[in-house]
């Protein structure tokens, strides 16, 4: 088994020379890790609708806090409920003996 270790060519981290992947980012020669990373332009980001895509997947904030405020009150309820069939079930099991 060999130790020596060169750079990945598409990431840079270190892999074992023979190696067939590499772990961190998963490039082979099957699909090209010879190839030059392509560089990050910047600029790209600048024009992107942050607020518009969020809205577009995940709808308004507002609708998904209303939604979570209603399951919490239906949570709580039914909690008092359960809450209170025991202590009466409780309570009559103690005046009972």
């Amino acid at each position: 088994m060999s130790d020596s270790w060169v750079s990945c060519p598409h990431c840079g981290e270190d892999i074992q020379e023979n190696a067939n992947f590499c772990r961190h980012c998963g490039s082979s020669d099957d699909d090209g890790w010879g190839d030059d990373t392509e560089e990050y332009e910047s600029d790209s980001l600048e024009d992107f609708d942050y607020d518009g895509f969020v809205e577009e997947n995940y709808g308004t904030t507002s609708g998904n806090l209303e939604t979570k405020m209603h399951w919490r009150l239906v949570s709580v309820i039914l909690l008092l409920i359960i809450s209170g069939v025991f202590g009466i079930m409780i309570f009559v099991s103690w005046i009972m003996s």
